[in-house]
């Protein structure tokens, strides 16, 4: 609150320059910045916020520091990741599990003997049949 009303106070003071307020209030925003998820966000704004703070604009700082979609989709992308490790995990555990992996094998073998067994049940009919009805 205090950053928005001293932004304000700063444009209708047209051309007013405060590099000290700025870089004081880059030194406190940093580790709010600090917070954000992903990398390479976090890094651009904390380089664009010293930027702008040896520009000495509060104004620009306060539009920057309240951008909610800048945080609701850094909270959203984080969200997201959290969702598919977890599902991963799940799905490493599951490929640990000796157990499963023996049943599954069993169960695939088992239909491939079947399938073959069935093929040369059938072969078998077709040239019984074929060399007694001769067609």
């Amino acid at each position: 609150m205090a950053l928005k009303l001293l932004a304000r106070a700063q444009q209708k003071a047209d051309g007013l320059v405060l590099k000290g307020l700025g870089y004081w209030s880059a030194i406190r925003l940093l580790p709010l910045l600090g917070t954000i998820h992903k990398r390479s966000v976090r890094r651009k704004l904390q380089a664009d916020m010293k930027d702008i703070a040896g520009k000495g604009s509060l104004p620009t700082i306060a539009n920057m520091m309240f951008n909610p979609d800048l945080f609701v989709k850094d909270y959203t992308g984080f969200k997201n990741a959290v969702a598919e490790h977890t599902m991963r995990e799940a799905q490493i555990i599951e490929l640990k599990n000796h157990k499963y992996l023996a049943r599954h094998a069993r169960m695939a073998g088992r239909g491939i003997a079947q399938t073959i067994a069935y093929s040369v049940c059938l072969a078998t009919i077709y040239y019984t049949f074929k060399s007694y009805f001769h067609f």
